[in-house]
């Protein structure tokens, strides 16, 4: 073997090595009805919580997203590596401030919506109402899941960065 080939057949094998650090991004979304009093009523210091627990767990495990609530339901994007994505919905369907936990929409993504935030806040009551309600019929198809999922994620991305 030449030294030519040598150096070609490294360089070929770094490639795989190289290509395996690329990430894949697994994304969340989901919407559930709160439990939480009314931000009015004493809920602020709740979510307060919530999120700063939130931001600093997902900092550890590499998981951006947003949070959105509006008094009577939250909605959540959660996106990173497959497992701690999986991880840390695991850990928030146990969470006994909310119910009727539904996955909208989950699967892999091209690049992440929400890189600059652990975790970014979103509280529009307007439009999470108008995803929730739409929401709650009974007999949901799955595309129409999909349809709010998209419109959750383009809203939450909307007033973040409008508040950025």
């Amino acid at each position: 073997m030449s030294k030519n080939d040598s150096e070609a057949l490294s360089t070929t094998r770094r490639r795989p090595i190289e290509a395996e650090r690329i990430i894949r991004t697994y994304q969340l979304i989901y919407h559930s009805t709160s439990l939480v009093p009314a931000l009015a009523n004493g809920g602020r210091s709740q979510i307060e919580s919530i999120f700063s627990v939130a931001t600093a767990r997902n900092a550890k495990v590499g998981v951006t997203g947003a949070l959105a609530f509006n008094d009577f339901y939250f909605a959540q994007v959660l996106e990173g590596g497959f497992d701690a994505v999986k991880a840390t919905f695991a850990g928030i369907v146990k969470d006994v401030r909310h119910t009727k936990v539904v996955v909208l929409q989950e699967g892999w993504v091209e690049a992440r919506d929400f890189s600059q935030w652990a975790m970014g806040y979103v509280e529009d009551e307007a439009s999470i109402r108008l995803i929730s309600d739409n929401l709650r019929l009974q007999d949901i198809l799955s595309k129409e899941r999909q349809m709010a999922a998209l419109a959750l994620v383009e809203m939450m991305k909307f007033w973040l960065l409008r508040s950025a």
